[in-house]
Formats: C-alpha cells, structure tokens, sequence
C-alpha cells in the first residue's frame, strides 16, 4: 500500500483539470482510492509547500490564485517551470493514473446527495468546471454563477 495526503490529492486533481476543490470533491475522492486498497491516508500536509503559495483556500474550495492556471509559469527554486509540469511531478504518476481511472459522475452524485438538489443554487461556488460539465451530462443540468438553468 502507498501513503497519499491531502496535498497529493489536491495536486492530482488540479492537475486532471479540476479548476475548484472543495472538501466534498476531495473526501469522497480519497474515499474512492481508499476502496481501491492500494493507498492508505496519512495527514501529513505543508501548507507552507509551494502548492498551497499558488492557491486560495475561499468558503471551503481551494482554487488557483488570481490569474494562476494549469499554464501559468512558476518559480520553483532556479527553474521557471509551468504550474501543469510542477503539479505532475507533485502528484505521482500512479496517483494521476488512479485518479483517471475513478468515475467522477459517482462522486458528483455523492456531492449532490450531500448538498441536496434544492441547495445547488446557492452551493453552486463548489463545483468546479468539470464538475459542472458531469452534472450536464448526466441530469442536462446547466449550472452557472448565479443559478440553475435547465435546458
């Protein structure tokens, strides 16, 4: 079994194109490596690391800092290097692996069910884009700022 931490998560996800974590997100997807027995949890996060330099931690999501994104070049030590690149040498390639091969359209369920589908207006800050883009697909549900729009 491998340790993970909250920050390897993190980075895997950010990496796989989540531009919002909140700890629904995050829970539900440690829940679901956990039942793959190949990981245990361990909390041993550094939020003095240079993930967290990068990030905003506002109403419970982490998210990019203001104009930071998946292509936003860092300074990490001497090198100049793109965020996309530090966060896949952050998380390891069998985390990112792992985290491609989960059905993210369970754990938005999951994520609704604990919200509750009356509550998606005014929780809607939560998802991130894909999230957004799951929820599409699977209820043709369109979520924007500031409301629920069906089609």
């Amino acid at each position: 079994m491998e340790k993970i931490c909250l920050e390897n998560v993190l980075s895997g996800l950010l990496f796989l194109g989540f531009d919002k974590v909140d700890s629904l997100l995050l829970g539900y997807t440690i829940e679901e490596l956990l039942q793959s027995d190949m990981y245990y949890f361990a909390m041993e996060d550094d939020e003095s690391s240079t993930l967290y330099k990068h990030l905003d931690y506002v109403n419970g999501v982490y998210q990019f800092k203001e104009g930071m994104s998946l292509n936003s070049i860092i300074k990490l030590k001497n090198l100049n290097i793109s965020m996309n690149t530090f966060l896949a040498l952050h998380s390891n390639k069998k985390l990112i692996e792992c985290l491609k091969s989960l059905d993210f359209r369970n754990i938005v369920i999951k994520k609704i069910s604990s919200i509750g589908i009356n509550n998606i207006n005014e929780m809607n800050y939560l998802f991130s884009s894909k999230e957004k883009e799951i929820i599409m697909n699977i209820f043709d549900i369109t979520l924007n700022n500031s409301k629920v729009l069906r089609k």
